[in-house]
């Protein structure tokens, strides 16, 4: 195609979906020719010209992903050698199944805190001073000032 610099002619637009074909996934075509995919969008016929192309990602069979999985050592090893295998075996929750003696499942985390006036005023009895305060409890002495309650709790502090 043409140079980076030059506009499109005519008779270049007109091959766009020549150069298409020989490319196999959207992918490919993607990497390779980037600047006839971007015409092709600009002009709207990107779906047209890639309708012979095979579109999303290639399935992973699941027992392709155990017969994988038979050759790691543990889920670390696993996750090394064949992450998109092993993001697909997490989805189907098989992890635990192919490796019941190293894969540790992710705790669910707790949920987030949220300060109170009366949480805040017990935490603030702990520091002695505003920036002990600020420096050993953040959230709570920021929240303390969103609340408008900071001089208060931090009124036994010099």
């Amino acid at each position: 195609m043409a140079k980076k610099d030059q506009t499109w002619t005519q008779e270049e637009i007109d091959k766009i979906p020549d150069v298409a074909k020989k490319y196999k996934t959207r992918a490919e075509f993607s990497k390779n020719d980037p600047r006839t995919v971007r015409k092709a969008r600009s002009l709207g016929i990107w779906d047209d010209i890639t309708k012979h192309m095979k579109h999303g990602k290639a399935e992973i069979p699941e027992s392709e992903i155990r017969k994988a999985a038979a050759k790691c050592e543990s889920s670390g090893d696993f996750n090394q050698k064949h992450p998109n295998m092993y993001q697909k075996a997490a989805r189907l929750k098989i992890l635990q199944e192919l490796f019941p003696d190293t894969y540790v499942p992710n705790p669910p985390k707790s949920p987030r805190k949220r300060w109170t006036e009366d949480m805040i005023r017990e935490e603030a009895k702990k520091y002695s001073t505003r920036s002990d305060f600020k420096r050993g409890s953040e959230y709570a002495y920021a929240r303390s000032g969103a609340l408008g309650i900071r001089d208060e709790v931090c009124a036994h502090m010099p």
